[in-house]
């Protein structure tokens, strides 16, 4: 059992506090020992990490908002329908160089403390579709979510109609916890719809029944 010092360690690791990756107290509480110095782990990938973090945030994600994505949200109604939809794209690259270029800093921050933080990212915009990129995208929030939130409330256990009232609560949940407003909950909705759109269709046309599956 942890002590109330490594415990507040645990809930209080402000390297990830903010914006995750989410600690597991399974994986986390076993790395604190009060008792044995703190030494630093993996320093050549952690460096690395950092400069990947300032060349995802400052520099392309930087460059991409600087001059696609804000001029054309600025004013969308004087730029043709290819350029909004470079837009669109340019937006979503520097959400993800951001999100991961984040998670490169604290995990690089972390390895510098004599820590090890959870895999957060794996390429996820070459998913094929919506289920796998939930394995790719935030792997420690789709975890949590999946522990925490599908399989308490029966996961697929009660039935298929049932499962997917649980995707649809758990994406739902997942839009929320990336921001507190209707924009993230409906976000979170197009993505369980997804989720469940495939679903159905693996049920009713089998598992082959999209190319891109």
């Amino acid at each position: 059992m942890a002590n109330f010092w490594n415990l507040a360690l645990f809930l209080s690791f402000f390297p990830s506090i903010i914006a995750g990756p989410i600690n597991r107290a399974k994986d986390f509480l076993p790395q604190i020992s009060i008792s044995q110095s703190r030494e630093i782990l993996e320093p050549f990938r952690a460096f690395t990490l950092l400069i990947f973090a300032v060349i995802k945030v400052y520099c392309l994600g930087g460059l991409i908002s600087e001059y696609l994505f804000k001029p054309i949200f600025a004013n969308p109604t004087e730029f043709s329908v290819i350029d909004l939809l470079v837009g669109l794209y340019a937006y979503a690259i520097q959400i993800y160089l951001n999100f991961s270029g984040y998670t490169d800093l604290v995990t690089g921050i972390a390895l510098l403390l004599g820590f090890r933080l959870p895999i957060n990212f794996n390429f996820p915009y070459l998913a094929l579709n919506l289920r796998e990129f939930w394995t790719r995208w935030h792997i420690s929030l789709s975890s949590w979510n999946r522990d925490n939130i599908y399989i308490p409330l029966g996961g697929s256990r009660r039935g298929f109609i049932r499962t997917q009232i649980n995707v649809m609560l758990a994406m739902l949940l997942s839009g929320l916890w990336h921001g507190a407003g209707i924009n993230f909950i409906i976000w979170g909705a197009c993505h369980g719809i997804g989720i469940v759109a495939l679903n159905i269709g693996d049920r009713y046309l089998g598992k082959g029944w999209i190319a891109i599956r």
